[in-house]
């Protein structure tokens, strides 16, 4: 087969061109997204990486996941340190009671609601707790959580009115009457 030279010359220079103008980010090593899927599809990666990241002794910043399998949630809860996991939309009521096991502070900020059942798992933990993202929440939920020993930090100025009101009552959002 002959290749007519005065076609190759162009295509040719539009590959040139194309790796000079697509080259330079991957030469720089910028960050490419990508995601690896193993098992059932629903975190399963996730869970072997938590049995190792709950060893870590100091922050474990985890916003970029997403969904969190009861079985790593169980992992996450042996860690001892600062735990933020910021993109969480949602909790199972297991994940929140293996969280509350957890010996530090939690960060759950991207939680928009929690059942009655995942308030009640994840007031049983000790350390300051914060759920900021919160938009609902039952009263039920609310008693659960204002029974919570630590530190609260939620924006009660989001929830429903019935819900932030059981709520003030946790120390964590009454005034320090030293002040006076």
């Amino acid at each position: 087969m002959k290749v007519n030279s005065r076609l190759l010359r162009p295509i040719t220079l539009l590959f040139l061109l194309a790796s000079v103008i697509l080259a330079p980010q991957f030469a720089r090593g910028e960050w490419q997204a990508h995601q690896i899927r193993q098992g059932d599809g629903k975190g399963g990666w996730v869970t072997r990486a938590a049995e190792n990241l709950s060893k870590h002794e100091e922050t474990l910043s985890l916003d970029g996941v997403t969904e969190l399998s009861d079985a790593a949630a169980e992992s996450l809860g042996k860690h001892d340190g600062y735990l933020k996991l910021d993109g969480l939309a949602s909790l199972s009521d297991l994940a929140a009671e293996s969280l509350s096991k957890h010996k530090g502070d939690i960060r759950l900020s991207g939680l928009t609601g929690l059942s009655d059942a995942a308030a009640e798992g994840l007031s049983k933990h000790t350390g300051w707790l914060w759920l900021n993202g919160l938009t609902s929440l039952s009263d039920v939920a609310a008693e659960s959580l204002s029974k919570h020993e630590g530190s609260l930090s939620l924006d009660l100025d989001e929830l429903p009115d019935s819900a932030a009101e059981i709520l003030r009552q946790h120390p964590s959002f009454q005034e320090d009457d030293d002040d006076e």
